[in-house]
Formats: C-alpha cells, structure tokens, sequence
C-alpha cells in the first residue's frame, strides 16, 4: 500500500482516510493526529483496536470499536488524538473501517 507523501499545508482542517479490512497501517508510520473511523461493512464478534503503534499489540490504544458494530456506527472526532508512532488498526476479527488521521510530517 503506498500513501502520498509530504506534509498537508497547515492551514488547511482537512485529513486523509483509508479504508481497512485487516491489521494495517492508516498513513505513514510517524506522527499522525488520528480523527476517528466509520464502519462500513458490519463486523464480527471481535473488537478493532486503533493504536499509536507500526505493529499489531504495540504501542497504546487510542480508541476501541465494538464488536459486531453494524456499517455506520461512527467516531468522528472535533479534536484528533496525537499518535507519536503511527496510526495502527488492529483487527481481531473481520469487517471494514474507515479511518481518519492526519500525518504531521
């Protein structure tokens, strides 16, 4: 998977998305602000953890999504979370997320 490169113009309140459907990366691995995720296709009786890691059980949680959360259950955030590392989405089960972030650099 490759990502655009380059920072986003600081005056501009816009952030990047990428949709995930197993452990992956959402942007660079680096700082990013992490703005919250979308489901898109229902997932299973398993929890998604998004962390401020590069690997899979690494690094802090962010934010959690429920298991078996139905396509549309959402978590929009007005103020992003600041992730040193990278944003990760960590899958313990199936399904699709949308993701939110912001890379810093």
């Amino acid at each position: 998977m490759s990502f655009p490169t380059g920072p986003l113009p600081a005056a501009l309140p816009v952030c990047r998305k990428v949709s995930l459907t197993a452990d992956g990366q959402a942007g660079p691995a680096g700082p990013c602000i992490y703005y919250g995720y979308i489901v898109t296709t229902a997932l299973s009786a398993a929890v998604i953890n998004v962390r401020d890691a590069v690997a899979a059980g690494a690094g802090d949680i962010v934010d959690i999504i429920a298991a078996s959360a139905a396509a549309g259950v959402k978590n929009l955030l007005t103020v992003g979370v600041y992730c040193e590392n990278g944003v990760f989405v960590d899958f313990l089960g199936t399904g699709t997320v949308t993701v939110f972030y912001r890379p810093i650099k």
